[in-house]
């Protein structure tokens, strides 16, 4: 592989839209929705619509958190400490915003009471 010869990089089969697809039969439209909130806020500030997975580990991290737990069940302070627990501590206030994770729990919380 050389940067000099561009035609000799072979494809790394990275599919972004196919990994939202096994995340999405992984984790039911509940994961849909959530992984929707996560790129319609971007707290990060990176995402453009091209990856659609860019939010995608953050989301899986939430999911997790979740477990089996009914997202409808849970009090705004429980969603709000989900999504604060999908980034690190090492992010929040310097990467990502108090305002951005409150706003991604508010839309998480409108969202799934849909």
């Amino acid at each position: 592989m050389s940067w000099l010869n561009p035609d000799k990089i072979s494809s790394s089969g990275y599919n972004p839209q196919k990994l939202v697809e096994v995340f999405t039969v992984e984790y039911g439209e509940i994961g849909r929705k959530i992984l929707g909130c996560f790129d319609d806020v971007d707290p990060l500030h990176v995402f453009m619509g091209e990856n659609v997975d860019e939010y995608i580990g953050y989301a899986k991290r939430f999911m997790e958190k979740l477990g089996k737990r009914d997202p409808k069940t849970l009090e705004s302070k429980q969603i709000s400490e989900l999504v604060r627990d999908s980034f690190s501590s090492e992010q929040i206030g310097k990467f990502v915003s108090e305002a951005d994770l409150d706003l991604l729990a508010d839309k998480i919380v409108t969202t799934i009471s849909n």
